[in-house]
Order: structure tokens, then sequence, then C-alpha cells
């Protein structure tokens, strides 16, 4: 999985003008907004929806530093939305991992004797949005 892209936009002048909060430029595919003031932080992880809104005049990536202190504001919802947008941890050291739901539903079903048909992979995915724990790995020694 891919560490999501951050970058800073102005939010819409209808937002500026009391009406629900949204971002200036339309966003393709997956994104974690964080609304601040008269801005919105963008995580996005597709290629193709970064490279097009990095060619707006009025939207930048963020630094690394920028980044990382957005990602330590958000709260646990936050958080856990950013890691299904497919961020690793910051620690590439990192003892734990995720378990999505969809994951711990395949394993006891198929422990069952279940097999996994067509519908049941695209439950899968969709379940894997939400993480039910994160596990231990097995440290490697060098």
């Amino acid at each position: 999985m891919s560490i999501p892209v951050w970058m800073e936009m102005p939010v819409s002048e209808d937002t500026l003008q009391g009406k629900p909060a949204r971002p200036k430029h339309m966003i393709k595919g997956n994104a974690l907004l964080v609304y601040r003031n008269d801005k919105v932080y963008v995580a996005v992880r597709e290629t193709d929806t970064v490279d097009t809104l990095l060619r707006q005049s009025d939207v930048r990536q963020l630094t690394a530093d920028e980044a990382h202190r957005i990602e330590d504001s958000l709260p646990g919802i936050g958080a856990a939305r950013l890691h299904s947008l497919g961020a690793s941890p910051a620690d590439s050291q990192s003892r734990y991992r995720r378990l999505g739901l969809g994951d711990l539903v395949s394993r006891v079903t198929s422990r069952l004797g279940i097999p996994e048909c067509d519908a049941c992979g695209r439950r899968k995915k969709r379940l894997n949005g939400l993480t039910v724990w994160r596990t231990r790995r097995s440290l490697k020694r060098h």
C-alpha cells in the first residue's frame, strides 16, 4: 500500500458564504478531508488524482513535517480513515498491523469449510475498511 499525499487547497466560495463545507476543486476517488478555517487538507493515494489536483495554482503539496503534524492532530476516527486510504505506519519497524473485519470473517468462514464466492470477495473488500484490531508482527532480527 502507498502512503497518502497530503495537499492544501482553499474551501469553495459557497463554504465561505456559510453553506456546507466542501473543497474548491473536485476530488475523484477516496480521500480524507480535514477542514481548518478557510483551508482543506486532503490526503489521497491515487496518483492520477494527486496529479490532477496539483495542476491547480491554488493547491500545494504539504511537506513531510506539515503532513505529520496534520496526521498527529487527527482524532481516532480520522486516523482510522487515513489507514483505510492505505497509509503505512510512519515507523516501518512497527510491531503492529491492522486486521480488517473482512479478513477476520474470511478466516473464520474458511476454517468452517465455507468456500469464498465472488460476492464474498466483494463484501470482504468493503468490510476491510473497518479495523477490528491490530495484531503483533514478528520482529525481524538482524
